[in-house]
């Protein structure tokens, strides 16, 4: 089928596809919805920009006696992208914060007027702390659950995560963590608390606690309000500036080699990161573009804006469909080496929890197209009786959005349902069935209503705490009926 060209079935083959490009934001919107984060507007388009591919090695350093050839110095700047975007997404979160080892904590649900973020989540708060480990460890604090999910997911500086912990690692008493510095001293680290090793100086620290429902907001906020991070040490971090420049590559690559020498990589990639200097790419806490030749800062162009076009172009990667549920790839949260996905995880999916705290299947409702004759676009996901497949300390919901991504405005106020929404109806034998509409199917299925526009829209299922026949990569969710 030709690009564009509508399917005659299903009369939806594009939207559905622009859809599946549109699932991996749906899980960092968290960055928006923290601290309305802002990123600099995409480059123009580049025509026939091939996806990114890993690059585990550092790039062939082809030399003449001149030094690097032109392509070897563009080979450079393309690694140095590919492997230096998700710190630079990184420490620009982390910058959104005005301190150090500062407690951030949103204490609101999304609503259909927070329109920054695509597929926004409804169904948590989140709290954040940009934390400094170079002057000592940092201690968080978990507070008792008291039956609800509450968790949270550490990372260095590199998007790598270095601890997740949830209901199933977390005492129901709640427990302290020391973050450290791997390779730092560990003299006074408190006795007892265990410690998270973290591979560079700034981490990042994401708490995320289950709202059930707006009349469990002020509940919610009062576990949220038993987080906390403290620092062991007042000292900060040592200042470093990348210069000013009006050039948006000139402007990333700076601030990646300032990032570089803040955090240093692993001893294991010394070689990769040695060979960004063919592009002039080196770790500096003072980096100016006046050392760069002109060939050089016209590879660093190139490189940011066809790396950014690639990541662009490479979304719909992301997820696979199956059945009529698309899912996300279950290694957007843990990369590795394969730098390639780490960048395009920066770019659509910062903050990504693995699948065994948490998986996302959508499914994009024109592909079923049933209209009433007064209008009225129904549709019914019936679950077994067996549902839902999480861990009894997990939880699940389904979120319905408009064509645009954005919690759909209804009158009930309703965005989202889930076992937790008050008065929800079960069958006499145990199975749930979910009315997806835009009017009122009346009587006992108003419990069970989840208020639709009455034209196309999407719905996405959240499972926390999948069991592991829900990690099965056959497993998938009933179709829309």
């Amino acid at each position: 089928m030709l690009i564009g060209q509508r399917d005659r079935t299903s009369g939806a083959e594009p939207r559905r596809r622009g859809h599946e490009q549109r699932i991996a934001s749906s899980v960092f919107g968290v960055c928006t919805l923290l601290l309305a984060c802002g990123r600099a507007p995409a480059p123009p388009p580049v025509a026939a920009i091939a996806p990114a591919t890993p690059a585990a090695t550092a790039p062939v350093a082809t030399t003449t006696s001149a030094g690097p050839t032109a392509d070897a110095v563009q080979a450079a700047a393309d690694a140095a992208f590919e492997y230096g975007y998700p710190l630079t997404e990184m420490m620009r979160v982390c910058d959104l914060h005005p301190f150090v080892n500062w407690l951030h904590r949103r204490d609101k649900l999304t609503t259909p007027q927070d329109t920054s973020v695509v597929l926004p989540n409804n169904d948590t708060l989140y709290a954040s702390a940009c934390a400094y480990l170079g002057a000592g460890w940092v201690t968080i604090t978990m507070p008792p659950a008291r039956g609800r999910y509450q968790s949270v997911q550490v990372f260095d500086a590199y998007t790598t995560t270095a601890a997740l912990r949830g209901p199933t690692q977390v005492p129901p008493a709640g427990a302290q963590y020391a973050l450290h510095l791997r390779g730092s001293s560990d003299t006074g680290l408190p006795a007892g608390v265990p410690v998270i090793e973290v591979n560079t100086p700034f981490a990042f620290v994401l708490f995320r606690t289950l709202v059930n429902g707006p009349a469990d907001l002020a509940d919610a906020n009062a576990a949220q309000a038993g987080l906390a991070v403290t620092a062991s040490s007042p000292r900060g971090p040592e200042r470093g500036a990348a210069a000013a420049s009006d050039s948006a590559s000139e402007s990333f690559f700076l601030k990646l080699m300032l990032r570089l020498a803040q955090n240093p990589p692993p001893a294991s990639e010394a070689g990769l990161i040695a060979s960004f200097a063919a592009a002039g790419i080196r770790p500096s806490l003072t980096p100016d573009a006046a050392g760069a030749t002109a060939e050089q800062r016209a590879a660093w162009d190139a490189a940011y804006t066809r790396g950014l076009a690639g990541l662009t172009a490479s979304k719909p990667s992301l997820s696979s469909t199956r059945g009529s549920w698309t899912f996300l790839d279950p290694n957007l949260a843990t990369p590795g080496t394969n730098y390639a996905l780490r960048a395009l995880t920066a770019r659509v999916g910062l903050f990504a929890l693995p699948p065994s705290e948490s998986i996302y299947a959508s499914v994009y409702a024109s592909v079923y197209p049933s209209v009433t004759s007064d209008g009225n676009t129904a549709h019914v996901l019936e679950l077994p009786r067996d549902w839902p497949p999480t861990d009894p300390r997990g939880f699940w919901s389904l979120t319905l959005y408009d064509e645009r991504g954005s919690l759909f405005e209804n009158a009930s106020h309703r965005y989202s349902i889930s076992n937790r929404t008050p008065g929800i109806h079960f069958e006499k034998d145990g199975s749930l069935k979910l009315y997806l509409q835009c009017k009122d199917p009346g009587g006992a299925r108003t419990a069970n209503w989840l208020p639709s526009p009455c034209g196309t829209f999407s719905a996405t299922m959240r499972l926390y705490l999948p069991t592991a026949a829900a990690l099965e990569p056959s497993f998938t969710l009933p179709p829309l009926s």
